[in-house]
């Protein structure tokens, strides 16, 4: 019986020519024996943070008011995606003067810059936030369906996303 994935049979007179550390390798990958270098955490580019920032901005306040559910669940988007000091209180500066169509449409253009898996770990965020007060209001499902239309996914890409990366 061949190895999984391959066409290398252990017991056929080829394994005799190339030996046991072949068969090793097949059998032990080489990031299970150390050989692979380890890889640094993957860090979220800019466009993800400030076009997050910006959606959960407007899915908070889209029903009226801001729970303190809401408010925590906020910071602990900030502290799972690493969102730094600098870009956040940039952001909080930039939406003062801002009217929540344009607000919206920055967010919209940031997060179009970003691949589709950011995109879905983005909307999966919004859709576990809109749940976060246990309230889902009308104006947050109309935000969070145009919102995915706008950037080209399916919203129920983004339900299966989140369900299977829960925070």
């Amino acid at each position: 019986m061949p190895l999984p994935h391959t066409n290398f049979y252990p017991d056929s007179p080829a394994s005799l020519i190339v030996g046991p550390a072949f068969y090793f390798i097949f059998r032990h990958p080489p990031d299970i024996v150390g050989l692979a270098p380890k890889l640094a955490p993957m860090t979220k580019n800019k466009n993800y943070q400030l076009g997050l920032l910006y959606m959960v901005h407007l899915l908070v306040g889209s029903d009226g008011e801001v729970s303190e559910l809401e408010k925590r669940a906020l910071d602990a988007i900030r502290k799972k995606d690493g969102i730094p000091d600098d870009i956040f209180e940039a952001f909080r500066a930039h939406i003062e003067s801002k009217k929540e169509r344009e607000i919206y449409q920055v967010g919209i253009d940031y997060l179009n810059q970003c691949n589709e898996q950011e995109k879905l770990e983005a909307f999966s965020h919004l859709y576990r936030l809109s749940e976060a007060d246990g309230n889902v209001h009308v104006k947050e499902v109309r935000l969070l369906l145009y919102s995915i239309r706008m950037t080209g996914i399916e919203f129920n890409d983004v339900v299966d996303y989140a369900k299977r990366h829960k925070a």
